[in-house]
């Protein structure tokens, strides 16, 4: 069930917070340079006849320090965009660029394609990660948290403050 999949992971980063030497913890799906997740996604008011697509990522509200992606402009998750808030969503800057060329991407809303019509209002934009290799061209990147589409499979993310090896003593 959703709510019991996001309970499970909501208790998987705040245990792996709070092991000594780690900074912070987060989950996602997938993860960069591991796997991909490609959906198409439509902007509200614009034609839907062939919808671009954009690399998707489910992630927690960690995720973004976690991983170190800066915030470019609006805000990052927050624990209170669960199941029974209004949708959001994040996007990198080469998809706000690509597709919202002077324009203001806050506040505008989209429906991504992977499952039922759901519109979300992009709350953020951050910087670009490299997805499928160091020396590849960063695609359009969009996150969703994972408390408003929970995932039965996610990867854990853990910073450590220190020597990573530390954490496993």
């Amino acid at each position: 069930e959703p709510h019991k999949q996001a309970d499970f992971f909501r208790e998987l980063v705040s245990r792996a917070s709070s092991i000594p030497g780690a900074e912070t913890a987060a989950v996602a799906m997938p993860l960069p340079l591991v796997g991909d997740s490609l959906y198409g996604f439509l902007v509200e008011g614009r034609p839907s006849d062939n919808p671009p697509s954009a690399n998707y990522y489910a992630v927690s509200d960690t995720y973004f320090d976690a991983m170190r992606i800066p915030l470019v402009k609006g805000r990052f998750f927050t624990e209170s965009d669960s199941l029974d808030r209004p949708r959001v969503a994040i996007i990198n800057e080469t998809m706000a660029n690509r597709y919202f060329p002077g324009e203001e991407p806050i506040g505008k809303r989209m429906h991504i394609t992977n499952g039922p019509t759901a519109f979300r209002e992009i709350v953020g934009v951050v910087g670009d990660v490299k997805q499928y290799g160091l020396n590849t061209t960063t695609p359009a990147q969009m996150y969703e948290p994972y408390l408003q589409r929970p995932q039965s499979s996610m990867h854990l993310v853990v910073r450590a403050a220190g020597e990573p090896s530390g954490l496993y003593s």
